[in-house]
């Protein structure tokens, strides 16, 4: 989990911390340390070049994958407008920055990454195409899209599907969907995606 945003600013939150579970109960946690410290990057630097603000981009909703072909660990983030991906030997970290980019040239809203109970060796990153502010991805809708991963899960194969059609524009707000969920029901042998609207933090109602 992240530290949280340093004085409200997410572009501060470059720090990934990894708790357990005692006895997974899910209600007490010890603290494991620092899985991920986000590295500079000259890239990330603001629009304008604000010296007050560091040659980073944020870490933030951070997803780790076992990859059970390699043992690693592999952690996607939102770094927007990027994606990062970094690795590690265990689930702990430390996490080493792999790769940074704009998946399939979309800027980077919510996402999260899935691996497929089905088929274990296959995962996935979803992802909610952010309407450019940085000038990556100009003229994008807000559209649900899902990537099939490489066999090692560090890059992305160039396979995707649209879960949802493109929001047209004007980007507004009402009925454009983003913070994906992705899970499996066995029973059925059906995948699933829960996502909700893009209100800001107030409250709406969740999609299936």
């Amino acid at each position: 989990m992240g530290r949280g945003y340093p004085g409200g600013n997410a572009l501060l939150n470059t720090q990934i911390n990894v708790y357990s579970s005692a006895n997974a109960d899910l209600m007490n946690w010890r603290y494991e340390g620092v899985a991920f410290h986000m590295p500079e990057q000259p890239l990330c630097q603001p629009q304008g070049g604000n010296p007050s603000q560091p040659l980073r981009c944020y870490a933030d909703r951070c997803k780790v994958l076992r990859n059970p072909a390699t043992a690693k660990y592999v952690m996607w983030c939102k770094s927007k407008p990027f994606a990062s991906v970094a690795v590690a030997d265990n689930a702990t970290g430390p996490f080493r920055l792999v790769k940074l980019f704009n998946p399939g040239g979309h800027e980077v809203g919510d996402c999260t990454a899935t691996a497929d109970p089905a088929n274990p060796s296959n995962a996935y990153f979803v992802l909610s195409v952010h309407p450019s502010s940085y000038g990556f991805s100009k003229n994008d809708s807000r559209q649900v899209k899902i990537f099939q991963m490489t066999p090692d899960w560090t890059e992305l194969t160039g396979e995707y599907r649209n879960v949802t059609a493109a929001w047209p524009l004007p980007n507004r707000y009402d009925g454009k969907l983003e913070a994906p969920a992705p899970f499996f029901d066995a029973a059925t042998k059906k995948h699933y995606i829960w996502t909700s609207h893009c209100t800001y933090w107030f409250p709406n109602d969740a999609v299936l």
